[in-house]
C-alpha cells in the first residue's frame, strides 16, 4: 500500500527557538524512491509498493541513512541508519499444476505403487511460497 506511513523518525536537540528546530533528509538507501520523509515532522511514508510477490520490491529489507540537522549557526547534523524489514505475507493459496484429473487404477496394482505425481505451486515469495 502506497502513502501509508511506515514509521516516525525522531531526533531531539537541547537548543531553545531555531538552534533547537531540525529538520530530516534521507541521503542514502532510498535511490529507488519507495520512501518519503516529511523533513518537518520525520514522518517516512511509502512511495511505491513494498509487495514482494509483484517484483516491485524485490528487497526483504532497505538499509536508509538519515540525517537530522538543527537551524543553529554552526548548523549541525545527526546521522542514523534504520533497517527497514519487510514482512512477507502468506497471500496466496497452493494451486495444483493439474487440479481435478481423474485416474484408472488395476485392481492388481501393487501396494506402494505411485499412482500419479502431483505438483503444486505458490506464488508467495520466500518460505510462505514452499509447497510441502
Amino acid at each position: 500500500m502506497t502513502g501509508k506511513a511506515a514509521a516516525k523518525i525522531q531526533a531531539t536537540d537541547q537548543d531553545s527557538g531555531e538552534n533547537g528546530r531540525v529538520t530530516y533528509v534521507i541521503i542514502s538507501g532510498n535511490s529507488d524512491g519507495y520512501f518519503s520523509l516529511n523533513s518537518n515532522t520525520g514522518e517516512l511514508t511509502t512511495l511505491r509498493s513494498l509487495d514482494l510477490e509483484s517484483a516491485q520490491a524485490p528487497y526483504p529489507n532497505f538499509t536508509l541513512v538519515v540525517v537530522a540537522r538543527d537551524y543553529g549557526s554552526p548548523q549541525l547534523t545527526s546521522n542514523a541508519t534504520y533497517v527497514l524489514m519487510i514482512s512477507s505475507v502468506n497471500e496466496f493459496s497452493p494451486q495444483f499444476t493439474r487440479p481435478g484429473s481423474s485416474l484408472q487404477i488395476p485392481e492388481d496394482t501393487a501396494v506402494g505403487a505411485m499412482l500419479r505425481h502431483l505438483t503444486a505451486t505458490d506464488m508467495d515469495f520466500g518460505p510462505d511460497g514452499l509447497v510441502t
